[in-house]
Formats: structure tokens, sequence, C-alpha cells
């Protein structure tokens, strides 16, 4: 346990705070801002810790401070309760360093260094001029000041002394009421004064007339007695401890147990006799003792915590303490005290009033507020859904217990994104961790964003292939040969082997995405479209990308594999030959519809055979999707002048056709980097228009997605540049064409 009050168990990497005093010889130089020859520590009783500091402790300061090359002091002790105890999570010391230690030197039985107090000490955030009080204090009233030493330490015995070895040295501080020499400034060397010897060691709280042991008196600090209690009051608190703690107290100090009436009355012991008690010696891990006394401090260490982290102040605590509360009782009165401390902002609830309803209530109100449309809501929604956003926030924050009155609307919009100070305020506010205020318009803002992503139409769906992907290495589809026919095997002949070829298309993922930040601004602006409108957008755009490059890859009509455009009227037998585009443009009709349809039919796979693909999709623009409508529901022929002719593509006839009706065919399709610069453009047409095979009989195009995200993703981290939030959009996805001869194109009339 890392403390520096306690000392029952300081036998090894304890912290020390030591207070010594600078001597009489001192030399203060007000216009330099140094004092010369001050006293760091002294030969001697270390008051209150139980040990001592001789010759060698002296030295090994000395070249720690000198080892440093410069030994920062401090304007009062950093990380120290006000009882001298160790907080749990010491404050950052800049902002309170205000002077330097250097030649650090072993004058006799003091330890001197000169001490330089830096210009920047005028300006101590908090504390004003804080050079000009040192200077003028160490010049005018030597008695009030002095230094205290900062250090982790070990203890090695001496004889019947137990004496201190310094590890490492964190700073050497101003303080106010130095214990090694309390006469101040002006005091001669510990032993000698204006009226004689000073004793060994300062006189001790005494109880009956009898010097009580610091050790004992440190145990039961430790245990939950006020640091300054009278000995009246530590007989009183160690009398009232439960018996397990008692017999535990009384093993490690015999002494201090109650007497029989035949035990003749102790008699005050000499101070030197004090000097010399033995320090606490460890018992074993599994001792009852040690049990017992380690139970006990982390019971009280627990309820200081408590009591800090809720701002109550040592009496509060103590009495905790003393009541003997465990940590759990102690955080339930902490909390109920704190109650009773703030009004709660006038929210009203109904069934439901733990926390972990509060994000999805907030969530769904700003949803409800913004116009969207919410599946169940929940029913605390209702009691936030006529606040503003920094009503909102201010409802949130009073609900894990923050105080928020005399909070301007400013202030209320910085905190609720400021999860460091929300943190330093409370443990309501340390509990949160999806629940916080950012993390909940998160969720609002991704809620919004998947609800636009999934219902924004788009018409890929119907024909294309969806994948996934592990990671963005190549992907490689690869498409297997039809079977050869079967071949006549002759009388007592063996079979053949059937061969099968295949060809191969690739492709790899690509990122896409943005960033949109929700600044403290919005909140005091009450601006729902950062909710509503710009999620929405967001989610939308997410989707249409999906279509942007399926459709893209129709448009582009880029090379495949096999070096041919995906579309082109070469015949097969040639090189990238695929003779999938009319090579007469023609408006949709029967006729036309007859040739494309003809032309797919008679398409053969790798090995030269016929595999019979037969479209199942009729993709157009908007600008003849009426004639495609009209030629592919009308079940006669609409170009013959025979009534009685019937329409093979109309209802029950020999080829279905689901009309597609694609808005990006006619405008054209463009693909943009980060920069906004285009890394591909597709020209549109008004004309054109696509046969397509289904993807169960025969591979067209794939849309892909990244494995682990099959939709957008919204990340999210605290702005630097700006006061807010930043939310990362990401989508992952790639569109390729596979195979040509589950597609037709007709460039159109």
């Amino acid at each position: 346990m890392n403390t520096r009050a306690t000392l029952h168990a300081a036998l090894s990497g304890e912290r020390a705070i030591l207070r010594s005093l600078q001597n009489a010889a001192l030399d203060v130089d007000v216009a330099t801002g140094m004092i010369r020859g001050a006293a760091v520590m002294t030969i001697g009783p270390a008051e209150g810790w139980g040990w001592d500091c001789d010759r060698t402790t002296l030295e090994q300061m000395r070249d720690a401070i000198n080892a440093a090359g410069g030994m920062p002091s401090r304007f009062k002790h950093q990380g120290m309760n006000a009882d001298g105890t160790p907080m749990m999570a010491a404050p950052e010391a800049l902002g309170t360093k205000v002077a330097m230690l250097s030649n650090a030197r072993v004058d006799g039985s003091v330890l001197r260094a000169d001490v330089h107090v830096g210009t920047y000490a005028e300006h101590v955030p908090g504390q004003g001029n804080v050079r000009a009080y040192l200077l003028n204090m160490a010049k005018e009233a030597p008695t009030e000041i002095g230094l205290s030493a900062d250090f982790f330490y070990s203890l090695e015995r001496t004889g019947d002394r137990a004496v201190a070895r310094v590890k490492t040295v964190n700073s050497i501080d101003f303080v106010d009421r130095p214990a090694s020499n309390r006469r101040g400034l002006l005091a001669e060397l510990p032993g000698v004064s204006d009226s004689g010897a000073l004793p060994a060691v300062d006189p001790l709280p005494t109880n009956g007339g009898v010097h009580m042991d610091p050790n004992l008196l440190a145990l039961l600090v430790s245990m939950g007695l006020a640091p300054q209690s009278t000995p009246e009051q530590s007989q009183a608190f160690l009398s009232a401890l439960p018996d397990d703690k008692k017999r535990a107290v009384f093993a490690q100090f015999p002494d201090a147990a109650p007497k029989t009436p035949a035990t003749p009355a102790m008699v005050e012991q000499p101070p030197a006799q004090l000097a010399a008690r033995p320090m606490l010696q460890p018992v074993a891990a599994d001792d009852p003792i040690r049990a017992v006394l380690a139970a006990e401090n982390a019971r009280v260490s627990g309820i200081r915590e408590v009591g800090k982290l809720y701002g109550h102040d040592d009496v509060w605590t103590n009495s905790q303490i003393a009541a003997g509360a465990d940590v759990p009782t102690a955080q339930r009165a902490a909390l109920s005290k704190l109650s009773e401390q703030h009004n709660a902002y006038p929210v009203h609830v109904r069934d439901d009033r733990n926390m972990s309803s509060l994000p999805q209530a907030i969530g769904d109100s700003i949803q409800l507020r913004a116009g969207l449309s919410v599946k169940n809501p929940h029913e605390r929604a209702r009691d936030f859904r006529g606040l503003t956003l920094v009503e909102t926030a201010r409802a949130y924050l009073t609900a894990i217990g923050i105080d928020t009155r005399g909070m301007g609307r400013n202030e209320v919009a910085s905190l609720v994104f400021n999860r460091g100070k929300l943190a330093a305020m409370g443990r309501a506010a340390l509990a949160q961790t999806s629940g916080d205020f950012s993390n909940i318009l998160a969720d609002t803002i991704g809620k919004t964003l998947r609800t636009a992503y999934d219902e924004y139409p788009t018409t890929w769906q119907q024909w294309v292939r969806r994948a996934t992907a592990p990671d963005f290495k190549t992907i490689t589809r690869t498409q297997l040969s039809e079977g050869s026919s079967l071949k006549r095997v002759r009388k007592g002949g063996e079979y053949p082997n059937a061969n099968l070829s295949d060809s191969k298309e690739t492709y790899v993922l690509s990122k896409y995405g943005d960033i949109h930040s929700l600044s403290w601004e919005t909140i005091i602006n009450d601006d729902l479209n950062a909710f509503a409108r710009i999620p929405e957008l967001k989610g939308r755009a997410a989707k249409r990308l999906e279509n942007e490059l399926v459709y893209y890859t129709l448009l582009a009509n880029a090379a495949m594999n096999d070096t041919g455009a995906l579309f082109n009227s070469t015949v097969r037998t040639t090189a990238g030959g695929h003779a999938n585009l009319a090579s007469a443009n023609a408006a949709i009709t029967v006729a036309a519809l007859n040739i494309g349809v003809g032309q797919m039919m008679v398409q053969t796979g790798l090995n030269g055979a016929t595999i019979g693909v037969r479209p199942s999709f009729l993709i157009v623009p908007p600008a003849i999707a009426g004639t495609a409508w009209e030629v592919v529901n009308s079940t006669t022929n609409t170009a013959s002048s025979n009534a009685n002719v019937k329409n093979r593509f109309g209802p029950g006839g020999q080829v279905g056709l689901t009309v597609i009706e694609e808005p990006m065919i006619q405008n054209g399709v463009t693909i943009y980097d980060q920069d906004g610069a285009a890394v591909g453009t597709a020209s549109g047409t008004s004309t054109g228009w696509h046969l397509i095979a289904s993807n169960s009989f025969i591979d067209t195009v794939e849309l892909c997605f990244l494995e682990d995200e099959p939709a957008p993703v919204l990340t999210e981290e605290d702005g630097f540049r700006v006061d807010g939030r930043q939310y990362k959009i990401r989508h992952t996805v790639a569109a390729a064409a596979l195979d040509f001869r589950g597609m037709w194109k007709n460039t159109g009339a």
C-alpha cells in the first residue's frame, strides 16, 4: 500500500513526506530569487514516522538532488488529502512548480541546498505571485516556512533504530509547518536552543499520562481515527472497535491492551525509549491478524475513496468509518446524501427510472422530435420529447448526478462532450460507457443512418448477386465450363475422361466514406438536422453508392479478363468476342427483343457447348420505361395489325421479363475519390436497354461487401480541432462483371 501517513506497512517501498527547516545561516536574495543554504533534511528522528534519518540518509538525498541536475520544488505538496493521507489519484504537478534546488551538500548534521525561485512563480494558476510571497516569508518570517522532501524509501535496521534509505526523490516542496526543526528558519540544530537542549523526539499524545506509541496512532488513523484526535478520543476509538479488530491491534501492541487491577500502573516512558520502540514486524501472509488488518484497511480506504468521488467532506467520511459501514453501504449513503444536496431536473418519468433506459429514451425522443419514424419508442421518450437539445443534455447530466444549477446553455453543451471532466466529477459519470451522452447521440445518428439506408429504394438487388469477402486481397471469381457433351462408348470400349475448363475475373474491395462533426453549437442551436437530415442523407448516399457501382459496371463497358469489352458484337470465335451487343440499334419492340433473346440463347460455354441462356430482366432508362412496360404486358404483338398475333413476352407468354426502370442508366454514373476528383465516369443513355439473365442460372454482376461490414459503419471519436464529436461513415464495397453470357445490350434508337 503506497501511503504517506501510515507506517505499519512501511518496511519497503513507502513514500514519505519529511518536513525540515532552513538554518539561521539562511541567505535570502529577493532580487535574484535565491535562497542559499536552505536546510533540506536533518539527522535525527522523523517526527510521526517512527524512524530516523542518519548521515547516509542525508548523503543519499544529496546525491539524488545533484544527479537530477536540479530538483523541482512545488508550492505545497500535491496528491495529499487534508488529513495527510494519499489521494486516490494525485493531480498534475504542472501549475504548482515554483523553484529548483541545486548544489546540495551535507553540512555537519544538516543537508543544505540552494533554492532558486523562478520568475514563473509570479503567476501560479489560482495562487498569484507565489515568488514574492515565498521570498518575503523567508526573509521576514523565517520561522513560518520550511522545506519538505517527497520521496520513496526503504528502512534499514541500525541497532535498535530504523533509518530511512532513499530510493527516488520526486520533489522538495515548500510547506508552512516543518517538523524537524519546529522553531523555524532561525532555530539552531536539533538538541540546542535558546533555553537549552531539545528533546530527542517531540512529545507524543498521551493517554492517562502515558505516551502513546506513534505506530499505534498511525494504525488507528488507518482504521478511521481522525488524524488530529486527542489521546482521550484515540482511546475511545480503540475501545469502540469490534472485538476481532481490537484483538488484532492488541496482538501488534500488547501495551495497549487493558490491564487487570493487579497490574501496576504504567509509568511514563522517557522520550528516548519511545524512539527506540521497534517498527511493526511483518507477519505471515496467512496470519489471521494480518487478514483482519488488511480487511479493515481496505474498508477504510474504500470508504475514503467513496467520500472523495462523491464530493463529501472528511466529517461525513469519518462518520461512515466510525459507524462500521462497509463500502457498498457507504456508497448508498453517499448517493442518498448527494440526492439531498441537489434538486433533480423536473423530468417526469414513469415506471422505468433506472439508468439503463435513459439512452434509449433520449435517443427515441430526439428521433421523434425530428419527425422520424420510430418503431416501439420507449415509454420514457415522452418525457424528453418536449425538451430542446440543451434541455435534454441538462436532464441527462442531472440523471447521472451532476448539479447543473447555475450552468449556462454553452456550459451544459460543452460539458456533455467532455468525458474527462465528467469522469472527474463523480462515480455516476464514471459509470457511463455506451450510455454517455456522446454515445447516445452517436446511437441516434447510427439508427437514423441505418433506417435511411435500409429504406432507400435501389434496383440492383433484383438481379445482382450479393457476396462478401474477408479482407482487401484480390478477389478471384472462377467460372467453370459447361460439362462436355456425353460421348458414345463402343462395345467393350473405355469411358472417356470429362474435360472441364475455366475462366476467371478479379477485383478488390474499396472503402468509401466521409466525416460528420457534431459540435456543441449544434446542441445550443437545437439543430435537429444533425440528428435527422444529415445521417438520413448519409444513409441514402451509402445505399445509392451500391447502385452506382453496379450500374457503372454496365455503362462503363470495361474490358474483362479475356481483353474484350463487357458488351461487344465480335463473334465468339474471335479472341475477346462476346457477341452480346446488337449490331443494329433499335427501340424496344417484340422483334428487337426476339433478336436479343435469340443471340443469348445461342451463347456457348467455355467448351463450346450451347448453354441456352434465357433473359429474366429488361433494364431500361426512364425515358423508354413506358414503352418497355407496354411491350412486356401486352398479350398481343402491338406491332402487328393482326390482333390474334400473340406476344411471347406478354402475360403467360413464352419468355417472361421483369422491367427494371433505373435512372442511373439514363443519367450516367461518376465515382469520386477522397479529394473530390472523378476516378471513373460512365455516360448514360436515354435509349439503350439491357437483357439480363437470372443469377441463379448464370453469373452476371456481383456486388461484394467486407465480411464484417455488410452495411455502412458509423464510428466516433473526440474532436481535436473542434468542440464536439466526429462521426465517420465507412462503406466497404465493390462491384464486378463476372460473365458476359448472361447479359445483352442494344444501344436503342
